[in-house]
């Protein structure tokens, strides 16, 4: 099992859309994390899994039907080994991807 960092942003059209979305993520970030979990920041998840980064992105973004790939950002990156992570939707700033470049350990 590694550790995981699952973030995400949602952006905002209607409240409708927003706390389906909202809920949707937080469900399937849970399902997957199993009954242990830090999410005191409000968009950000400390859980643990079995699955690849991709694996696990990929899982949590097919839970969250509401998730708008043009417009929604979705970032999973395993903090158990030197270079596991995975994006779905708008990544608007690309320092994530040059950042994620430099791990080494």
């Amino acid at each position: 099992m590694a550790l995981f960092i699952v973030a995400y942003r949602i952006h905002y059209n209607t409240e409708e859309r927003y706390s389906r979305c909202y809920n949707e993520l937080t469900d399937a970030i849970r399902a997957e994390g199993g009954p242990k979990h830090w999410a005191e920041p409000t968009s950000m998840f400390l859980i643990q899994s079995s699955k690849s980064s991709a694996d696990l992105a990929t899982s949590i973004w097919a839970a969250a039907p509401s998730f708008d790939d043009d417009e929604d950002m979705l970032v999973v990156i395993n903090i158990s080994t030197t270079r596991g992570h995975a994006t779905k939707g708008k990544l608007q700033d690309r320092d994530f991807v040059t950042l994620m470049a430099l791990r080494t350990s």
